[in-house]
């Protein structure tokens, strides 16, 4: 399946923001345990934007319920809070961080959500999109269903959800299904060795070849893993596309389809999965590490450009700056150097080269000049 990456991107955090927002009830912003009823939709008139499911999803919790973390073992406390007997992830969440006095009105919620989705990765593997890991101790704990009620909670309620999964992943909580003929960057494969093996015999030639691949001892433990049964020194060409799809297929997914399952499970129960499966692109970014740069025009919508009401003389330079500033960030965009977009002003590296400036060094460059303003006061 291929998913539009175009629905997802930084406008869908704000819109996500928006919403909760609009949707919280004064109920929620003055900690009363009430929460407006809302019937279910109709099949017919089922959300299919993010903001009608996310207002759907919100609006339909009833009830609250309160945790108590600490901030240093805030996934260790979320998974005893869970299991208590009023908790369900159907109710508002209210937060309250150990030694700490905030009052819960969204900002803690969120930061809760945040530490949770970070120490989730503890239980999964990958740089470059996570995959589940094999672990029976949590799958008997039920530890990968209290995430999956977590990261469901998070995109009812003002969280981020869990966004760094593999896109075969979520592909999987969509379908549900594990195709064996999966193809996968290899930059992306979890295991050392399952790349290693790959890598190889996407350069075999020969029969030779194949067979050479898995003269290793740890690479044929890992093939005979599947369930494969044919001889090493039976394997030839034209085994070798089969062979690719079945370690893929087996160790990314099959191996680990309890502790996805127990996940799925958990994600049910919020009535998340339920959307998460009739519009997959809409809620993707919320689950999928999703490979985007920011571009000029979103890093230029963070600010309001406003004219000074006091002099008015100084009204036609003050535009000329900002229209200097919005084509700087364009020029950033595309890995200008500082001289060739401003003549008169040239920076050079020891070597007397131009520097590059782009929008990672602009944004850099807000950092370093905000803490030099915050140590000024």
């Amino acid at each position: 399946m291929d998913f539009n990456d175009d629905d997802a991107g930084p406008s869908h955090y704000y819109a996500h923001e928006e919403v909760f927002d609009e949707f919280r009830s004064d109920s929620d912003q003055s900690d009363n345990d009430s929460i407006p009823p809302l019937p279910p939709p109709t099949v017919k008139h089922r959300p299919k934007t993010l903001k009608g499911i996310i207002a759907t999803l919100y609006l339909a919790l009833d009830g609250v319920v309160r945790i108590d973390v600490r901030r240093d073992y805030v996934l260790e406390d979320a998974l005893v809070e869970c299991k208590k007997e009023d908790f369900s992830p159907k109710k508002l969440l209210k937060v309250k961080f150990a030694l700490e006095h905030a009052i819960d009105l969204g900002g803690p919620k969120r930061e809760f959500f945040h530490l949770v989705s970070t120490e989730a990765t503890k239980y999964l593997i990958g740089d470059f999109g996570k995959f589940f890991t094999t672990n029976a101790l949590a799958v008997q704990n039920r530890v990968l269903f209290a995430l999956g009620q977590y990261c469901g909670m998070s995109v009812t309620q003002g969280g981020n959800g869990f966004p760094y999964f593999h896109h075969l992943v979520y592909e999987y909580f969509v379908t549900g299904a594990v195709s064996c003929t999966i193809d996968i960057d290899r930059d992306c494969i979890p295991y050392g060795i399952l790349k290693y093996i790959l890598d190889k015999l996407d350069t075999a030639d020969s029969k030779d070849d194949i067979q050479a691949v898995f003269q290793v001892d740890e690479a044929t433990e890992f093939l005979y893993a599947t369930g494969y049964t044919k001889p090493v020194l039976n394997l030839g060409l034209d085994n070798k596309d089969n062979i690719q799809s079945i370690l893929v297929a087996y160790h990314c997914f099959l191996k680990v389809k309890s502790e996805m399952d127990q996940f799925i499970e958990g994600l049910c129960v919020t009535g998340v999965l339920d959307f998460v499966r009739e519009s997959p692109s809409v809620l993707k970014h919320m689950f999928v590490l999703i490979k985007k740069k920011l571009t000029a025009e979103e890093l230029k919508s963070l600010f309001k450009f406003e004219c000074g009401l006091e002099v008015d003389s100084l009204e036609p330079i003050e535009k000329q700056s900002w229209r200097f500033f919005c084509n700087f960030l364009d020029m950033c965009e595309g890995s200008y150097s500082y001289c060739a977009f401003y003549s008169e002003f040239t920076l050079l590296d020891d070597c007397g080269q131009c520097i590059d400036c782009t929008i990672s060094d602009v944004l850099v460059f807000f950092y370093w000049y905000r803490q030099c303003a915050t140590s000024r006061i």
